[in-house]
């Protein structure tokens, strides 16, 4: 104030490790705690408050009163390094002259105290608090030096340390990459930190296994993801508001709970399934086009012992559970709107897909194995029967499935009808059946008999009905 006639100057150094915790441990980041924690020179303090005061005393014409005091039981010394000539070279690769070391050394006010034939020793200012060894001396010299002033040299090469393990499991992660690629699916890298609030539509999820972050950068980067679907859809919406709502996309990436640490494929699919053309109306995609993706994906890497069975879900409004055997390694259907209002995409459907690559690559068919093409031909069947509404799809196909065939190549469902000319609660499934013997010429006869006894199968099992 005006009337202020005693001022007290104070100058300290701080020791970085305390400054580092206590910034993280109170939340508070300052330049001040930036520049304190990564080293400062600790003899500094005295010149800094001399300067201080004596501007003081010639601006504003006071007097310094007073000694200083200066409370400094363990002075901090310079630090003395040896360096060898012969380490040098190791790590450069070429031989320096021992006058232009010590001219490089004299450039960066690191006073060299001794030397002799093989090495030398420097007395590093404790304003370089960030040369403590030989290696970091060499790259100070190389530094005024200058990288691009050695001559390249006949013979010299790299190349690695060690030999690196042939890992087929990426070989394999290639392989997916490639197959969706080809597809027209583009790949993503996400970041796997987002907001904690979005756990609260997986309904399966237990609140306790969301792994919350201590001191997140951001408040929406507060917790580790525990899927891939959100931070897939925050691109999404990133793209669909720089008018981009046709999109194939796909992610490697891990996904964490506090129990576990797993590795997932995504796979997400919205707009039109097509490029605009003058032959083709546009279609939007549907769930079909999703499960043609990831069947198509299964069987590229000869898994078929695969279902796909309706389940609910809280992130979907319908879709698709992928299970072998009695375990679930994926799930796939529509994201629900309420996820889709929460993200603010604005779109109206959103297909995706998550798949355990794990599991994936666990069952990948070791061998791959021949089969000459049918030298006889094959016998379509087309067979068209009423069930109840509820008999859904993978019951049929697990009941014909059930039937184990040998001559049943495959079969298709290629038409759902529900309408007047049926009964209340009813529906109608039309199959097509490829029936084919790889020893002999198929009898017309011997497939009716196969379809016959499918049909006995249906009839008994879910109660269908031949449709006339």
């Amino acid at each position: 104030s005006a009337t202020t006639k005693t001022i007290l100057l104070e100058s300290a150094y701080f020791k970085p490790s305390l400054i580092s915790k206590a910034s993280r441990y109170h939340k508070i980041h300052t330049e001040s705690s930036f520049r304190f924690e990564r080293g400062t020179d600790p003899n500094l303090p005295l010149l800094a408050l001399q300067r201080a005061a004596n501007l003081l005393a010639e601006l504003t014409g006071g007097i310094v009163a007073s000694d200083i005091i200066d409370c400094y039981p363990t002075p901090i010394q310079p630090k003395y390094i040896t360096l060898t000539y012969e380490y040098i070279y190791r790590l450069i690769g070429t031989h320096l002259e021992v006058e232009v070391i010590h001219n490089l050394l004299k450039k960066l006010n690191i006073q060299v105290s001794e030397t002799t034939d093989k090495d030398l020793t420097v007395k590093v200012p404790t304003y370089r608090v960030d040369v403590t060894r030989p290696a970091d001396l060499i790259e100070e010299m190389l530094r005024i030096y200058g990288y691009n002033s050695f001559e390249e040299q006949e013979g010299r090469g790299w190349g690695f340390s060690r030999v690196f393990p042939y890992e087929k499991k990426m070989e394999q992660k290639q392989a997916v990459v490639e197959l969706l690629v080809a597809q027209g699916y583009h790949e993503i890298i996400t970041n796997p930190l987002g907001k904690s609030s979005y756990a609260k539509f997986d309904k399966s999820l237990d609140p306790e296994q969301v792994v919350h972050i201590a001191n997140p950068v951001a408040k929406h980067l507060d917790s580790l993801r525990n899927n891939l679907l959100f931070s897939g859809l925050e691109v999404i919406g990133h793209n669909c508001n720089h008018d981009q709502q046709s999109l194939r996309l796909f992610e490697l990436g891990k996904v964490y709970t506090k129990s576990e640490e797993t590795e997932r494929l995504g796979i997400w699919l919205l707009g039109e399934r097509e490029v605009p053309n003058w032959i083709r109306k546009a279609e939007e995609v549907t769930l079909q086009d999703l499960c043609a993706t990831v069947y198509g994906l299964l069987q590229s890497f000869g898994i078929v012992d695969w279902e796909a069975v309706p389940e609910a879900d809280s992130l979907y409004e319908k879709g698709l559970a992928l299970r072998m055997g009695q375990k679930k390694i994926g799930y796939m259907g529509m994201v629900s709107t309420a996820v889709l209002d929460e993200m603010q995409v604005n779109v109206k459907k959103v297909f995706f897909a998550e798949i355990q690559l794990k599991a994936l690559l666990r069952h990948t068919a070791e061998k791959r194995v021949y089969r000459a093409i049918p030298k006889y031909p094959g016998i379509d069947r087309d067979l068209c029967f009423v069930v109840d509404e509820r008999v859904s799809f993978a019951e049929v196909e697990a009941v014909i499935k059930k039937q184990h065939i040998a001559q049943l190549k495959a079969f298709y469902l290629i038409d759902v009808y529900g309408g007047e000319n049926l009964g209340k609660n009813e529906k109608s499934y039309t199959f097509r059946f490829l029936f084919q013997d790889f020893g002999k010429t198929l009898k017309d006869a011997r497939a009716n008999g196969l379809i016959d006894a499918i049909m006995r199968a249906l009839s008994n099992e879910v109660g269908a009905n031949i449709r006339i």
